[in-house]
């Protein structure tokens, strides 16, 4: 494994077009990314990690436009090897505007396969004794020049993935796995990110907002605007401007004066910034006091695929067999996901037949759970 061969990261268009050339026809391409997502305000892909059979490649899309990676990828013989990639591949669809015919991902192999590791860690552990690194995971990729610690955790996450995949790829085909595995990366492929805009009245998600009162609810809510604000402007994570934790002691404490905001923070990381914000903070206290108490919020929960009521009922009953099952060893439930029962319950299969045709779960699963499915169904 150390005799891979690591050149330099790639930041020109030169370069990339070299390693498009050098890899186009290699039909095995290992394939993981590094996303900014806890620093900055938007995330985005930072780095993108290849490996061949003997070579681990870095390259930087912060500066560089990395769609030409579409010649090796769209070749319908070159297969991307990612673990978990559905961290991955709705990133690089949006932020890098790549697309992939054909993937094998060792994290839903893992799953199928019911092994006791699935984390890429423990499956590097499992299959070569080699111990990875994770410490790297939550940095900050932006910077550059990467560090060298970083450039060697980096190429370690996919070093591993081709021989892995030879690994898992027989263990599916003898257990029958191969097409539900296939069925799972269509999904995969098909996803796309959901833009998520902000909203003020996810203050409710805040960590331990029940604590309060229904004064202090309407002061957190303005917090949390202020807090949004604050990390656009600083182009932060939310988080890095002020925790959640800070977020609702600040409320309780209904702070009055700059001098009580610096004695709030003496301590804190944040004081320098504190100090600069601390007017508009201040602002936000009083517009959450003038807005007056405020109720939670009545609970709306909204079905999966907007379910009808009868339909919820089925799923849930569907879903509680299939946990049940789980625990008690009978059934995989990788292998009969809620998504999965979420099509069986949409498509309303009336018979066995029908129910081998909606392609969900591994064919001997329905084949041996067919009739107690339908009974739970029809019930």
């Amino acid at each position: 494994m150390d005799s891979h061969l690591t050149p330099p990261i790639i930041d020109t268009a030169e370069a990339l077009h070299s390693l498009v050339e050098e890899l186009r026809g290699i039909k095995l391409i290992a394939i993981d990314t590094e996303m900014d997502c806890c620093y900055h305000y938007h995330d985005k892909v930072c780095l993108v990690q290849l490996s061949s059979q003997d070579t681990d490649y870095l390259i930087d899309p912060l500066h560089l436009d990395i769609s030409p990676l579409n010649e090796i990828f769209n070749d319908p013989n070159c297969i991307a090897i990612f673990h978990a990639g559905n961290n991955d591949v709705p990133h690089l669809r949006r932020d890098c505007n790549i697309v992939f015919k054909q993937i094998f991902d060792t994290y839903v192999a893992a799953e199928l396969l019911n092994l006791p590791s699935k984390g890429l860690a423990g499956l590097i552990k499992l299959y070569f004794d080699v111990d990875l690194d994770k410490q790297y995971q939550r940095a900050d990729w932006t910077i550059r020049p990467l560090p060298p610690e970083m450039d060697h955790y980096a190429r370690y996450d996919t070093r591993f993935l081709i021989e892995l995949r030879e690994l898992l790829l027989p263990k599916l085909e003898e257990a029958n796995l191969v097409g539900v595995a296939e069925r799972m990366y269509e999904g995969i492929l098909k996803a796309r990110l959901q833009h998520k805009e902000f909203s003020p009245d996810n203050w409710i998600n805040v960590k331990n907002v029940r604590n309060l009162n229904a004064r202090s609810y309407s002061v957190l809510r303005s917090l949390y605007i202020w807090r949004d604000q604050l990390a656009r402007k600083f182009d932060l994570a939310p988080y890095r401007v002020m925790s959640d934790y800070t977020l609702v002691r600040l409320a309780d404490c209904e702070p009055e004066t700059t001098e009580d905001v610096l004695t709030f923070f003496a301590k804190s990381s944040h004081l320098e910034m504190m100090t600069q914000v601390s007017d508009s903070l201040l602002q936000a206290v009083q517009q959450g006091l003038k807005d007056g108490p405020i109720s939670w919020p009545q609970e709306n929960r909204q079905f999966a695929h907007h379910f009808s009521e009868k339909q919820h009922h089925i799923f849930e009953r569907l879903r509680s067999w299939r946990n049940k099952y789980a625990q008690a060893g009978k059934i995989n439930s990788a292998l009969l996901t809620n998504k999965m029962l979420e099509k069986i319950v949409i498509q309303g299969a009336k018979n066995q037949s029908e129910l081998e045709k909606l392609e969900v779960g591994s064919p001997d699963l329905i084949k041996e759970y067919g009739p107690k499915i339908l009974e739970i169904i029809n019930s």
